[in-house]
């Protein structure tokens, strides 16, 4: 487990042969997991959330939403600089399921991000094989 802040960590779990990214809230039972295909889908969005965080440092009218798959979203927003990441309900409106992370510790996620891919590729053979197999993206709803 590695630690974004005091009171986040992201970690990777094996399930049933698959192996799962989870970030979690260290003070509650929340938590999100991202399934190789929605990591993946997550990962490919990384530099515009990136962005779209450097943009809100910058001006005060943006707005970042963008869906990556199953129904979760990632979301920045201004008013209180933060990078949200949440399951939407099928009316379109974010539900309970999610986590919000300080632009701290996005970027302490962004130095997280290349050692996490390298576990997956070395430790998990299925996991390379279907991320090398498959560079198209998911849909996303």
């Amino acid at each position: 487990m590695y630690t974004l802040s005091d009171r986040r960590a992201i970690d990777m779990i094996e399930e049933n042969g698959e192996l799962i990214v989870v970030i979690s809230d260290l003070n509650s039972d929340n938590f999100i997991e991202f399934p190789v295909d929605r990591w993946k889908s997550f990962l490919l969005l990384q530099a515009d959330i990136d962005d779209a965080v450097r943009q809100i440092e910058n001006t005060r009218h943006f707005k970042y939403l963008r869906p990556f798959g199953d129904g979760w979203h990632v979301s920045v927003r201004r008013c209180f600089l933060y990078v949200d990441i949440r399951r939407y309900d099928s009316m379109n409106k974010p539900t309970n399921q999610g986590l919000t992370l300080s632009i701290a510790e996005w970027k302490t996620l962004l130095k997280r991000i290349p050692f996490l891919v390298s576990i997956e590729r070395i430790f998990s053979p299925h996991v390379r094989e279907h991320l090398e197999n498959n560079n198209d993206v998911d849909q996303v709803y």
